[in-house]
């Protein structure tokens, strides 16, 4: 009885692990990347942030991921058996960061050396068509389905207004706002447009439609102007399409791919994003710690969206990263991983030196402002230069401590309106302790600044701070000024939060 149930036990065994080798060579097999590949990122329905799987853990395919296509398009600009890039637009939606992240992948891979093409099917047919077309440009050689248009347009906004509504069932809205441009209540207490509300958003559509045709612009390399006449033509059949040089040749879905996997006389094989970058099956019998991210790296390229089209147009590029609160990590892992992300995307770390806590003062300020009370406006005017001042002083002793001199400051101010008022005093504090002023990079390239930053800690203290932690020098924090307590008790009167 013992013998027989070993020898079921035994093939057991050995079906089991027939199987997994079975299913191991067919996902090896499935998934394998040969030399000359190609890979293939086809739009279909609406561009998401993160990919929804079912039960099996298979991405949706009326979806686009964009975390997955991030991380695809990164890795295949790297990869030396992919050799070129295809993008096919079918049916699509998006929003223009969205759009210019995407663009600015494409453009990344294609800075690798590596070919990139765009087959679309239709760019805005009966709707809007300027994002799936500024992806397209990207790629610099796009082919046009032959019923297909291109629908370039201008850009809209609307705005609901819903104040006859409430005065019809009798309620009167009630709210206070710190400035003209302050127009989030405006739906409650209008029936229409303000001024002020219809220059803002006048501004920001035009701003929008400024960027898209821009970005277009260069990528058809074309002048601004002629991409506007472009516009005021659409909507472009296929055949106008080509006649106006927005697009190379107009072919279908099947001609594309066919022309594509026999780019440049070879024979390549097709290999879709998401299965580029498909787990393996035995990445959860790894021994190595797994760590779960929080996923922050799609903000810090969606906010490159908003002003790298700006800097490219100046032939610059984002050099330096400042984490909000200062907060680069509560624990090794999550301080390594977003360090090593900056790192790929080209950032420097922006260190912080001098702090003066501007956002209590300035919060405190607008509340002053609002209430018409000038007396204390003045007071805190000069209580601000006053702190401030003691701040410099604070901070240039503190770090001449570590050190054992004083290394270039950077102080932390941020955008507001009490510094925007009193920029030119703040200015004057630094000019009257002999200080020169000098670029970021410049201040950083001191030798402090080389010195590791290890300290973990899920608070955002200045660089002084940290260095003294790792170079063992025993500072004591308590001596720091605080801002005046009247400043902060009127400050805390309604919430409020720091950058």
């Amino acid at each position: 009885m013992l013998r027989k149930a070993l020898r079921w036990l035994l093939r057991t065994v050995v079906v089991v692990v027939a199987l997994l080798v079975i299913a191991l060579l067919s996902e090896y097999i499935a998934h394998r990347v040969q030399p000359g590949s190609v890979l293939v990122v086809t739009f279909k329905g609406p561009v998401v942030e993160r990919g929804s799987t079912n039960l099996l853990g298979i991405l949706s395919s009326r979806e686009t991921p964009l975390n997955v296509m991030r991380i695809a398009l990164t890795k295949a600009a790297k990869d030396p058996r992919i050799s070129g890039l295809a993008i096919k637009i079918i049916d699509t939606q998006m929003e223009l960061s969205q759009a210019q992240e995407i663009a600015d992948l494409i453009q990344r891979f294609r800075d690798s050396g590596k070919w990139t093409s765009a087959y679309v099917e239709t760019a805005g047919e009966m709707s809007p068509g300027n994002l799936p077309y500024l992806v397209a440009a990207a790629t610099g050689d796009i082919s046009l389905m032959p019923e297909g248009e291109l629908d370039l347009v201008g850009v809209g906004m609307r705005e609901i207004f819903a104040r006859g509504t409430l005065d019809w069932v009798g309620v009167r809205p009630n709210f206070a706002s710190l400035g003209k441009f302050k127009s989030a209540a405006n739906i409650f207490t209008e029936k229409d447009f303000t001024p002020a509300q219809r220059e803002e958003d006048e501004a920001l559509v035009g701003a929008m439609f400024d960027q898209i045709v821009g970005q277009t612009a260069k990528e058809r390399n074309i002048n601004v102007e002629q991409m506007r006449a472009v516009v005021d033509q659409a909507p472009l059949n296929a055949g106008l399409s080509l006649k106006t040089h927005m697009v190379e040749r107009l072919e279908y879905d099947d001609q594309f791919t066919d022309r594509t996997k026999h780019h440049g006389g070879g024979t390549h094989r097709m290999v879709d994003f998401t299965d580029y970058v498909h787990p393996s099956m035995l990445s959860g019998f790894r021994s190595q710690d797994q760590i779960a991210v929080i996923y922050c790296n799609g903000e810090i390229v969606r906010g490159e969206a908003g002003f790298g089209p700006l800097l490219r147009e100046a032939g610059k590029r984002p050099a330096f990263f400042r984490f909000p609160f200062n907060h680069t990590g509560d624990t090794q892992a999550k301080k390594d991983l977003i360090a090593a992300f900056l790192s790929q995307r080209g950032y420097r770390l922006a260190t912080c030196t001098i702090d003066n806590s501007d956002y209590v003062f300035n919060h405190a300020y607008l509340l002053m402002i609002a209430k018409s009370d000038d007396a204390a406006a003045e007071k805190l005017r000069l209580a601000y230069l006053a702190y401030t001042d003691s701040e410099i002083k604070y901070y240039a002793a503190l770090n001449k401590q570590v050190f054992g001199y004083e290394p270039p400051q950077v102080m932390l101010l941020h955008d507001n309106r009490l510094n925007s008022e009193l920029i030119d005093q703040v200015l004057q504090l630094f000019e009257a302790r002999h200080y020169k002023f000098v670029s970021l990079g410049e201040a950083q390239s001191d030798a402090a600044y080389q010195t590791p930053d290890t300290y973990i800690t899920r608070y955002g203290p200045m660089w002084g701070y940290r260095w003294a932690k790792q170079r063992n020098v025993k500072v004591d924090g308590r001596l720091e000024p605080d801002p005046p307590q009247w400043i902060v008790d009127y400050a805390a009167s309604t919430p409020q939060s720091s950058p």
